[in-house]
């Protein structure tokens, strides 16, 4: 009874990935997602160099990629923003104002943001490889508290992961506090 349950729960799983959004394989820098088929997860955060809401989560996010990578985990960082409405978002400021220990990479062109429809820095993401492409498993808020990281009640990313490693499906969280993703106009 156990392996019938435990297959019928798999099927349950798979399906309510297969059911949402899906993306298909992309490449950006040194960032190839065909590459991370084998990974468990992958975590893509959409954020931004001046955004006082997406800087806050510089050591956050890097504490979690460390504590996942070794699960299976993959962590993407994503600014999409037009630097010609802010310089820090300029490709080579962006770079040496957050010091992020994963790729953190630049979407000149926005056409990453359209994909994930991303709407706000930071924005988290979380896809699942399922036969060539992505399920999207997980779409909202890093944390509760972007300001204040003592301050956090609800660790929604965290969580999500913790129930993916798990073969649960995870618990999708609100859009939180962010600044808008800057469009080329």
């Amino acid at each position: 009874m156990n392996k019938l349950f435990f297959t019928i729960l798999l099927s349950i799983l798979s399906f309510s990935y297969l059911s949402g959004q899906m993306i298909s394989g992309f490449s950006i820098e040194n960032f190839n997602l065909s590459a991370q088929a084998g990974k468990k997860a992958i975590v893509v955060v959409f954020t931004s160099s001046h955004c006082k809401f997406a800087t806050q989560y510089v050591n956050r996010l890097n504490l979690l990629y460390n504590a996942y990578v070794g699960q299976g985990v993959s962590f993407l960082a994503v600014n999409s923003n037009d630097a010609s409405m802010n310089p820090e978002d300029d490709q080579n400021a962006m770079r040496a104002k957050a010091a992020y220990t994963f790729s953190y990479v630049k979407d000149n062109d926005q056409n990453l943001a359209r994909m994930f429809g991303a709407t706000k820095n930071p924005e988290a993401f979380i896809l699942i490889p399922s036969n060539g492409q992505y399920a999207v498993a997980y779409k909202g808020q890093i944390d509760d508290n972007p300001l204040d990281e003592n301050m956090v009640r609800s660790k929604s990313l965290e969580n999500a992961l913790k129930q993916i490693i798990s073969g649960q499906t995870p618990s999708t969280a609100g859009a939180g506090m962010g600044c808008p993703i800057r469009m080329i106009r």
